[in-house]
């Protein structure tokens, strides 16, 4: 009997427990979907790495926004890199954060300025729970995650008509005024206004779901998550 040739793999196998990720998503989109992979995280993630790197042991490697900016085109380039993190089962800003790190490590020895460093510093970054630029970085992400996650919604209900809906979102939750105050203003009633708050954070909450998502994470997981990143935000 001839023996049947296996199956060539399947990259779109990849994805089967990802699709409910924004990365994920997006990224099995194609080439396209990459680039706007990229551009995401780009987005969201800069401002966190760079307030990481200017309070760890490393700060003294470059200036903080070429050292950002060399990480995302080093590793961004390489067409494994998101799809490790698909794979990888953990929550991606940890995993960035780990990747960040790699990569310095790598540029502080390219420079040898790794031997440069008092001993105390290096045994510190090599253990790395530098718990205050750490800390940092996971409020900035927070931060970060919530406006990606504002913008989303926000064209969500763009394309479904409910620019107003939006407007009564911010209002409420933003600028804090109750529903008598803003049916005053539109002309409807609080109930009204109840209806189409709920309708907007049913978006965002939904968006916020799934920017936070990760490979094989259960709906615990992500509102254990959602009370992390939460705790991050409180001073």
């Amino acid at each position: 009997m001839a023996r049947t040739a296996k199956a060539p793999p399947n990259h779109g196998d990849a994805f089967p427990t990802t699709q409910s990720t924004y990365l994920g998503r997006i990224l099995a989109a194609g080439r396209l979907g990459r680039l706007e992979a990229g551009r995401h995280v780009m987005s969201v993630y800069k401002e966190p790495l760079r307030v990481y790197l200017r309070g760890s042991s490393f700060r003294d490697l470059g200036d903080a926004d070429e050292l950002v900016e060399g990480f995302f085109a080093d590793r961004l380039e390489r067409d494994r890199f998101l799809m490790d993190w698909v794979r990888s089962g953990r929550r991606f800003r940890f995993w960035v954060i780990r990747a960040f790190k790699n990569y310095l490590r790598e540029q502080a020895r390219a420079a040898q300025r790794w031997k440069e460093m008092p001993q105390r510093a290096r045994d510190a970054a090599e253990r790395h729970p530098v718990v205050g630029p750490e800390a940092k970085f996971h409020r900035e992400a927070a931060l970060a995650l919530v406006r990606e996650g504002i913008r989303l919604a926000h064209d969500d209900c763009r394309t479904a008509g409910q620019e107003e809906h939006w407007h009564v979102f911010l209002r409420h939750h933003l600028d804090g005024q109750d529903y008598q105050t803003i049916a005053a203003a539109l002309g409807v009633t609080s109930v009204r206004t109840g209806v189409m708050t709920r309708t907007a954070t049913t978006k965002f909450k939904a968006r916020l779901r799934e920017l936070l998502a990760w490979s094989g994470a259960s709906p615990k997981d992500l509102n254990d998550e959602i009370r992390a990143l939460t705790q991050t935000l409180r001073p």
